[in-house]
């Protein structure tokens, strides 16, 4: 809330709907709260632990370390060929439906499912590394 709202033609938020919304000031403690020893899984998870690493910043000038699993990088080992790797395509490609495509929670449940489908996938293939994909560390 009270910031200029940019990319409403993707995520269909607007300033008015964000007005009520607390501040990340007054969310971020439950934040790390949450995500302390825990593994992130996201899509282009890069992408997002950029606006959060800035927003944490700001808040607490110190980083803090998270680890992460990025469902993108993921699909580059399981599926070498596919040539489109958004969100909406690797769904589409693993028939999981996909429900409010760039809404929290839509993208949240859809990229759960495609971590869980891509795990289930890589059982199946011998020697999978999981070593060297799963975590990649992110300094937040």
């Amino acid at each position: 809330p009270l910031r200029e709202v940019t990319g409403t033609e993707i995520h269909r938020l607007t300033a008015e709907m964000l007005r009520e919304a607390p501040s990340f000031s007054d969310a971020v403690d439950d934040i790390l709260f949450h995500l302390k020893d825990k593994l992130v899984v996201g899509h282009n998870l890069t992408f997002d632990l950029r606006f959060l690493e800035a927003e944490i910043e700001r808040h607490y000038r110190e980083r803090i370390h998270l680890e992460g699993l990025c469902t993108l990088q993921l699909s580059k080992a399981l599926f070498p060929s596919l040539p489109i790797r958004r969100l909406d395509a690797l769904c589409e490609f693993l028939d999981i439906e996909l429900m409010e495509s760039h809404s929290a929670l839509g993208d949240c449940e859809a990229t759960m499912q495609l971590f869980q489908r891509m795990k289930m996938l890589s059982e199946g293939i011998p020697d999978f590394d999981w070593e060297n994909m799963s975590v990649q560390p992110c300094c937040i």
